[in-house]
Formats: structure tokens, sequence, C-alpha cells
């Protein structure tokens, strides 16, 4: 069971009716932008670009998985934690939970997915 604790780092996402397919719950695809959220806000906490040599220096995602427990309607309000579950020598693995749905229209429930990339260090130039 995924919980709040397991996760140090969180973002909230409102759900935007563009995010649905034509099944009327949140593309797959999307679940990958909310993670993207995430990281980046987390790269931000952690001033990654001042310990990266100003931007110079930075991860690159290598492989994103995501596996899919509940679907996701609009509109609601997601919870992302952001935990790093991995530290090898060239790369470190981030995983995301979200926590829970909180819909507008006052329903909650555990759902969404839960994304595993892997990213290694690169350089850009």
């Amino acid at each position: 069971t995924t919980t709040r604790d397991r996760f140090p780092h969180f973002i909230q996402e409102q759900v935007r009716w563009g995010d649905m397919d034509a099944l009327g719950h949140v593309n797959n695809a999307t679940y990958f932008v909310y993670c993207e959220s995430a990281r980046m806000s987390f790269f931000k906490a952690i001033d990654l670009e001042a310990l990266t040599a100003g931007g110079s220096l930075g991860p690159a995602l290598v492989t994103a998985t995501c596996n899919f427990k509940q679907q996701v309607k609009h509109p609601a309000t997601l919870d992302i934690g952001l935990v790093v579950s991995r530290i090898g020598g060239k790369s470190f693995t981030l995983e995301y939970g979200e926590i829970k749905t909180i819909c507008l229209n006052g329903g909650r429930g555990a759902g969404g997915g839960r994304c595993s990339p892997t990213l290694t260090k690169t350089t850009s130039r």
C-alpha cells in the first residue's frame, strides 16, 4: 500500500479537462507529465542547478514506466509524491506515487498510477 510517509516531496496537480482522452479519463501519457512536474519541483527544491555546474551538467531521463492503478477523471486534484528510491554509480531512480484524488464533486479515492523513471547524469553542450 502506498502511504504518504514514503514520499518526502509532494506537489499538487489539477486535472485539466484536456488531460482526458475520448474514454473520459486521464490519458495514460498525461501521468508522465504529472511525474515531470513533480521531478522539476524536486530538482528546484534541492537546487539541482547549483549542484550541476550552473545547469551545464544534469540528469537525463533514460527509462520511464507507469503502473496504472485506477482511472482518474476531471475534475480532480492529485497529490503527487516523489522519493529517490535508488542511487547508483551513474544513475538514480525516482518513484512517484499519486496518493489520493480529491474530486471536486466531493468524492474521494486512491487512484492514478505509480511511475518509476530512471535518470542518469549527462553533459549538455
